[in-house]
Order: structure tokens, then C-alpha cells, then sequence
């Protein structure tokens, strides 16, 4: 009889307990959601700094295996026509020596 009357008062309190916790549950899991969105975009956004700070070290040798600029010139229209930049055949950005 004991054993009933514990198993009866649990089947009071028990929905008395998840009435009042399952809002903090919600809010937990909502927290918990938000908290992995944030967690891929970040992840996104290093994979994207990844691969500039890359960009940045390549280009960074490459400049650093260039020629000293040249005073001259002709020489200058050169260096520039050889190092123009461009991505497959569209260029990104054109050079133009202005003579003075």
C-alpha cells in the first residue's frame, strides 16, 4: 500500500515538474540551435580566411620574387604588361602608363 501511495504522489508531481521546467527546456534548446548556426557560420568564415591568407602568402612570394620597379620607362611599361593580373582570361585589373 506504501508503494502505492509514493507511485501516486509521483504521478502528481511529475507533471508539475515538466510544466515548470519544460519552458527553461525550450529556451535551453533554442539557445542550443542558435549556438550551432553560429558555430557553422564561423566555420565558414575560417574556411573563407583560410583560403585569403593563402591568397596572401602566394601572392606575397610572387612579389617577392619580382624585379626591383625599373626608372625607366619603356622598361616600367614592360614589367607592368608582364605582371598583369588576371584570373583565367578575364584580367582583374589593367594597368595604363600615362607618358607625362
Amino acid at each position: 500500500m506504501k508503494c502505492f501511495v509514493v507511485n501516486m504522489k509521483l504521478l502528481i508531481i511529475i507533471p508539475f515538474l515538466i510544466s515548470c521546467h519544460l519552458p527553461l527546456f525550450l529556451v535551453a534548446e533554442e539557445r542550443q540551435t542558435l549556438l550551432d548556426s553560429a558555430e557553422h557560420e564561423g566555420t565558414k568564415f575560417q574556411s573563407a580566411l583560410d583560403d585569403v591568407l593563402q591568397w596572401i602568402e602566394a601572392m606575397n612570394r610572387r612579389l617577392a620574387s619580382l624585379d626591383p620597379v625599373s626608372g625607366d620607362k619603356e622598361r616600367l611599361r614592360q614589367q607592368v604588361m608582364a605582371n598583369e593580373v588576371s584570373y583565367g582570361t578575364k584580367a582583374l585589373h589593367k594597368c595604363y602608363i600615362v607618358p607625362y
